[in-house]
């Protein structure tokens, strides 16, 4: 596949009287060493620049352009251009500079670059530099992203912004790479730091399961490490997105029994952390029954802002207390059932001896219940329609007095 290489550029080191970059021997993992003083020369040099079709060169306005075309004698007067021009180097410049070193290293070069003032008033001047970049990255195209040169603030923004015109595509395209100088070996060992990306996906699922409790990219990352809580997220995943909680009560007793085996030894630090997560929803909910637990998986639902869900819930719960006072509780989840034996007795209930205020709302649920169910349908009574947006105060309106009708025995 073809590759887009990201390489920045700043300034060099300062030394006393000298600045620069300095040349270096450059060792990769594969044992080769290739002597320069950019990393960008010797990554092309390098088995890993075989298939870099495009090289994208990020800098600022102060950064050392002249460092890219140094060492070779023909393009001196470019040099001089690039050095006595320094923070005026016109448009025009930049442009030869590109038609150069596209010559130069016989692939397609584009450069980028954006004020040496990094902070937070350039904040946005600076992202929309570097999602032009993103743009200019071609469909499809792995990208080889080399931190080692540059201001040390250029690649963390750089990479976010990636991020944010990726999404969901980055991780699988992006690799990092960087050369580190350790004076003691008088050399520089190149380091691939890809595998941090992972943490940062990671970090997303976390946010994603703890938000909304969508739990696929944990079960995903998880998958190869932990396989027992792998299928419980996946489970519990789809669970909620398909409004099925008569499955709680099978989904926590699995849990129980997997959080009671614990997670395989020598698991990453971070797989302790999901099941600490997963230990956490396991204490909220395992001291409840019946319809006691649906409740109380309704308004973690609502802590989550899962506003709809968490309606449906406590619809459910309501059925789930119906079976509890007139009903066979081996018989939840049969709707037949529901309306032939349970119904009838539980409306005469709430009619004749359910003595609470604002008891109506239970009706009044059923049909909100239904309403969204039916995507946003027309109330049956009054010819309104549910505003999405109040959601939150429906469901307050109706918690309390569920709250209350749990407290009922016959």
């Amino acid at each position: 596949m073809k590759t887009t290489l990201i390489s920045m550029i700043g300034t060099g080191m300062y030394v006393e009287k000298d600045s620069g970059y300095r040349t270096t021997k450059y060792e990769f993992r594969d044992g080769n060493t290739f002597e320069t003083h950019l990393f960008l020369e010797a990554l092309l040099q390098n088995n890993l620049g075989q298939n870099i079709d495009k090289i994208i060169i990020v800098g600022t306005i102060t950064s050392d352009w002249g460092a890219l075309i140094a060492k070779y004698n023909e393009h001196t007067e470019l040099s001089l251009k690039l050095l006595e021009n320094k923070k005026i180097i016109s448009k025009e410049t930049f442009s030869e500079l590109e038609t150069t070193l596209s010559k130069m290293y016989k692939k397609d070069v584009q450069i980028f670059y954006h004020t040496d003032e990094i902070d937070s008033e350039t904040t946005e001047e600076i992202f929309n530099v570097y999602k032009e970049i993103s743009k200019n990255i071609p469909q499809g195209s792995k990208i080889l992203f080399d931190i080692t040169h540059g201001f040390r603030s250029m690649p963390i923004l750089l990479y976010q912004t990636l991020q944010y015109a990726f999404q969901n595509e980055f991780s699988d395209s992006l690799s990092i790479i960087y050369g580190e100088y350790i004076p003691t070996e008088k050399i520089s060992k190149v380091r691939d730091l890809s595998n941090y990306l992972e943490y940062a996906e990671i970090a997303g699922g976390f946010k994603l399961f703890n938000a909304r409790f969508d739990g696929r990219l944990l079960s995903e990352k998880t998958e190869t490490l932990w396989k027992k809580g792998c299928k419980w997220l996946k489970r519990f995943t789809a669970m909620v997105q398909a409004n099925y909680f008569l499955q709680i009560f099978e989904l926590l007793s699995n849990l129980t029994n997997i959080l009671n085996e614990g997670i395989p030894e020598k698991s990453p630090s971070w797989v302790q952390d999901v099941y600490e997560s997963l230990e956490d929803l396991h204490k909220q909910l395992k001291n409840h029954e019946k319809s006691k637990l649906l409740f109380a998986f309704s308004k973690i639902l609502a802590e989550k802002k899962l506003y709809t869900q968490a309606i449906i819930g406590l619809q459910v719960t309501v059925e789930a207390k119906a079976f509890e006072l007139f009903g066979d509780w081996d018989e939840l989840g049969n709707y037949d059932y529901f309306q032939e034996k349970v119904r009838p007795l539980f409306r005469d209930f709430l009619r004749n001896d359910f003595q609470e205020k604002h008891k109506d709302r239970i009706f009044n649920l059923e049909g909100v219940r239904n309403q969204v169910a039916h995507g946003g349908a027309k109330n049956k009574k009054t010819g309104g329609s549910l505003n999405a947006e109040n959601m939150y105060n429906q469901y307050e309106s109706f918690v309390q007095i569920v709250e209350k009708l749990l407290e009922y025995e016959v």
